[in-house]
């Protein structure tokens, strides 16, 4: 039997499970990212929001 430590990095993408420690780093926009960001549909914004906080 493994530990939660132990489980790889994806299993805890696809399940929806974050375990975060202490705050997130704050995000840099570089040049037009920002409003290009914002010119996706809203689902895809939702969809890329959480990636971004997942890597942060």
């Amino acid at each position: 039997m493994t530990t939660i430590a132990e489980w790889p990095v994806d299993l805890y993408i696809r399940t929806g499970i974050f375990m975060h420690k202490g705050n997130p780093k704050t995000l840099h926009w570089e040049g037009s990212s920002r409003k290009d960001f914002k010119a996706f549909p809203l689902p895809v914004q939702k969809s890329m929001g959480m990636s971004l906080h997942t890597v942060q």
